[in-house]
């Protein structure tokens, strides 16, 4: 009887170490990465809180967003009518004609050239806008030129007078202008060639007024 009791006790104690041993196994295969991997869900899960807080309250500000972008597109189309989408030399040649006709006086254009890029866009975008520099010759009253520095600052597109010399003689203002021409590439506008009239046909009359035909029908009709 005596050797089967110490058999239980070994028996029994032998049990306690070995379930010990599972716990104590259970603890570092088991438990522990668990605890280490709910550590690592809870910062993810911690992350993902943060996002869909962030997506929730860019939605309930997504009407605001989408006025102040209206706002902006509608504020970028008003500044850009202003500027062409390029100035050619024809241009300069109407826009002396337009002086003439407003002022019923003379005026000719000595010359023009294009100056530097004057600014790019910083928004990603394809925007560069140039300056373009024309020199004008003019004769003309006191009034007149008032008349056309009102016309020039309250032209369509953008221009400005860079610099003037004036002389005076017998009531007559006579000189040279330089005018600043702006136009923006990128903008979405498109170049318009001008409609150049071409002279009327026949010998009768060389100089009577001109015949609204487009330039890009000279070649049909001088052939």
């Amino acid at each position: 009887m005596a050797g089967n009791s110490k058999n239980d006790s070994s028996v029994s104690l032998l049990m306690i170490v070995l379930g010990i041993a599972i716990a104590l196994l259970s603890y570092l295969f088991v438990f522990n990465p668990c605890m280490e991997d709910k550590d690592k869900y809870n910062e993810e899960i911690d992350v993902l809180d943060g996002l869909i807080a962030d997506r929730t309250e860019k939605k309930a500000k997504e009407n605001f967003y989408n006025e102040q972008i209206k706002i902006l597109e509608d504020t970028r189309a008003k500044v850009l009518k202003y500027f062409p989408a390029d100035i050619k030399a024809e241009d300069d040649l109407l826009f002396c004609k337009e002086l003439e006709d407003k002022t019923q006086f003379y005026f000719t254009l000595n010359g023009s050239f294009d100056n530097p890029i004057i600014f790019y866009a910083d928004t990603g975008s394809s925007l560069v806008g140039y300056t373009r520099t024309c020199s004008y010759g003019f004769a003309v009253s006191y009034e007149s030129l008032a008349e056309i520095i009102d016309y020039i600052n309250f032209y369509d597109y953008r221009r400005s007078i860079q610099e003037m010399e004036i002389s005076y003689d017998s009531g007559v203002l006579s000189g040279d202008m330089l005018l600043n021409e702006y136009y923006v590439v990128g903008g979405g506008n498109e170049y318009k060639a001008p409609s150049i009239d071409a002279p009327e046909l026949g010998n009768d009359n060389p100089f009577q007024a001109l015949l609204g035909v487009n330039r890009d029908d000279y070649d049909v009709i001088f052939k």
